[in-house]
């Protein structure tokens, strides 16, 4: 018996449909067997049809089981597997023991099953975002452009100031909790003053860790809402770089702290630091019912039992209106200012109709605005709080941080995954999303709850001269993956500099204004130009076509003047081939199906050498921790 769902022959179309879009199932059997039925589950109700067996001319040891089902008016998930009755016997077919999807396994009980994403009809994502580049900056981190370098200093208690070459360090007390933060200055006329910088790297979208008033360094527990804070600049500042941005066809994202506030904030006000009554101070407090105390004032919900880091009631409807209700309300002030959309902290802590109000408030502000969810698991399945989550169905995020996507490739390079293993976590990705998101999604490798990206590649039992050349070639090799795959790569502010560190505050630190490392700087710039040159590299089809124990090929390809969304394009086509056995190169024999070539002739666009498939075959060597890009000639 035989199924896989990422197989046209079994299952079309591929991946998730939308709500009362056809399916067809093909399930092969033994002649043996006398029926086969397809189960499904939706909203824990199960149900089971029985699938008509038809001749199969390609095997005659097997018939083929067929059914075509229509999917649901709601979108949901809907979870399958296969019942075959040979005999006396009753056996299963469900997914593969690590339940990523395509070929499947036999079982003698209930198996794991399948899922499918059955999502909103007529969804799409905004066409800038699929076809960007986003570069996210902790502003405290990137440049101070005041003149002389001044900071402003708003509460020395909490602050004190470091050279912009020294390391991120925290002063904490012995109990380790944080008792001053570190700052080095940096400010929005310091991202003003490096735009030209930003744009020359390829960069359409900025994305920025919090900028509201806040007493840490890195501002996630927000003081006010509706101020920029003192050290990084005020309102106008801050339309100022909107505007400039956008004059260089970049726009501003930023980031929305809307599950916690601040101890010390005008809300709260556990310090007594704001003349306003703070929910803290008093039950008369119109901010009392935003939060939740347990016993009043001293124990009070808050994230992950953080102290400064009070909780808020997202239930509350004056907390709602206040974020996004209204021309004056949180999302549309900052909006008015120039943002082009939110990225959501925590989004697994806001509830649904929080984050579906949200989206919906944004888009009428600007239809084209953006909303992207931090999310660190599979945003298709994702249960949070015992209840499953809809950020992709259609009604919430137009994106989220691709954190597996992160996990994979970086198993993939250091030889921790096959290529085999890499390409089935991406596949089920892919399979688990609908087309417009797998095409918007936040593909970073590098972010500031992470390590850096060069120190989780290197290669810590080598010598440090080997283990430098190691690292460089996964970074050059991983980073080649980034701009060829289908959704928007994220640089993170440093990487592209050569920037190190671990986990937070080393991955903090600041970027090394003349002290680059050039040949990642060169390689950044030369890889992310020819994606921006190239439609095929965003939104053209994605194809696998090889995957070995080492060696992973793909091909992204616009044929018919058309890309994957139906936009009229010029035809292109790259074949991309990694390599990731440390120790030598591999030569590879692949046949390309002739419906996807668009040409015989290719060149290697990081060599400049020219390739000439034979008789539809590409043969080529692929060196030793190395990608090779190839694009074909007309």
């Amino acid at each position: 018996m035989f199924y896989n769902s990422w197989n046209k022959l079994c299952k079309k179309p591929f991946g998730a449909v939308c709500c009362e879009e056809e399916i067809e199932f093909n399930f092969y059997a033994k002649n043996t067997t006398n029926a086969v039925f397809i189960v499904f589950t939706l909203d824990d109700k199960t149900f089971k049809k029985q699938m008509a067996p038809v001749s199969n001319n390609s095997n005659d040891n097997l018939k083929v089981y067929t059914i075509k089902y229509t999917a649901p008016t709601e979108p949901g998930l809907l979870w399958y597997y296969f019942e075959l009755n040979e005999g006396n016997k009753v056996y299963y077919y469900g997914n593969n023991e690590e339940a990523l999807g395509g070929e499947g396994s036999i079982y003698y009980h209930a198996p794991k099953e399948y899922q499918l994403t059955i999502y909103k009809k007529n969804i799409n994502t905004p066409s800038w975002l699929k076809n960007g580049i986003i570069y996210q900056i902790i502003v405290d981190r990137f440049f101070n452009g005041n003149e002389n370098t001044e900071v402003v200093n708003t509460d020395s208690s909490l602050f004190f100031l470091r050279n912009w070459d020294e390391n991120p360090q925290y002063v904490r007390d012995e109990q380790g909790n944080v008792i001053k933060y570190d700052f080095y200055g940096g400010n929005l006329k310091g991202i003003i003053k490096k735009l030209a910088y930003l744009k020359s790297l390829g960069v359409s979208i900025i994305y920025l860790n919090p900028i509201f008033q806040a007493f840490s360094n890195h501002k996630y527990d927000t003081a006010d809402y509706k101020k920029i804070d003192p050290m990084y600049g005020d309102e106008d500042t801050f339309e100022l770089l909107c505007r400039e941005a956008e004059n260089l066809g970049i726009y501003i994202i930023l980031d929305g702290v809307f599950n916690h506030t601040g101890s010390n904030s005008v809300y709260f006000n556990k310090n007594g630091t704001y003349a306003k009554l703070g929910a803290y101070q008093s039950k008369e407090s119109v901010f009392f019912n935003w939060y939740s105390f347990f016993t009043y004032p001293h124990y009070y919900k808050s994230w992950w039992g953080i102290e400064t880091m009070p909780t808020i009631n997202k239930d509350n409807k004056d907390y709602c209106s206040f974020i996004m209700e209204g021309n004056d309300s949180v999302i549309h002030h900052w909006m008015n200012c120039g943002a082009k959309g939110w990225r959501l902290d925590v989004v697994d802590e806001l509830p649904d109709e929080f984050v579906g109000r949200l989206k919906e408030q944004i888009k009428i502000h600007d239809p084209n605005s953006i909303l992207i969810g931090e999310v660190w698991e599979d945003a298709s399945n994702k249960i949070s709080y015992g209840k499953r989550r809809k950020y992709l169905l259609g009604d919430e995020l137009d994106s989220v941080m691709n954190y597996p996507y992160r996990k994979t490739l970086i198993s993939y390079v250091t030889g921790q995954f096959t290529a085999s293993k890499c390409l089935s976590h991406l596949l089920n990705l892919f399979e688990n999303y609908p087309k417009e998101y797998s095409y918007s999604m936040m593909n970073l490798i590098g972010s500031h709850d992470v390590p850096r990206i060069l120190t989780a590649l290197e290669e810590s039992s080598l010598v440090e001269p080997k283990a430098s050349s190691i690292s460089l070639d996964r970074l050059k090799m991983i980073t080649l993956f980034q701009m060829t795959f289908p959704g928007v790569p994220s640089i993170y502010y440093g990487d592209e500099a050569g920037l190190e560190g671990l986990g937070d505050p080393y991955n903090r630190g600041t970027y090394p204004w003349g002290k680059e490392n050039k040949e990642i700087l060169c390689w950044y710039k030369k890889i992310v130009s020819i994606r921006n040159n190239n439609k095929a590299l965003r939104t053209g089809e994605w194809i696998p076509i090889y995957e070995d124990k080492y060696v992973l090929s793909y091909i992204r390809s616009i044929k018919n003047n058309k890309d994957s969304f139906g936009d009229e394009c010029e035809n292109g086509q790259f074949i991309l081939l990694f390599n990731n056995d440390m120790e030598r190169e591999h030569t590879v024999s692949i046949p390309i199906p002739k419906e996807e070539l668009l040409s015989k002739y290719y060149v290697d666009m990081l060599t400049g050498i020219n390739i000439e498939l034979i008789s539809g075959k590409l043969v080529i060597t692929v060196p030793s921790l190395q990608g090779i890009l190839l694009k074909n000639i007309e």
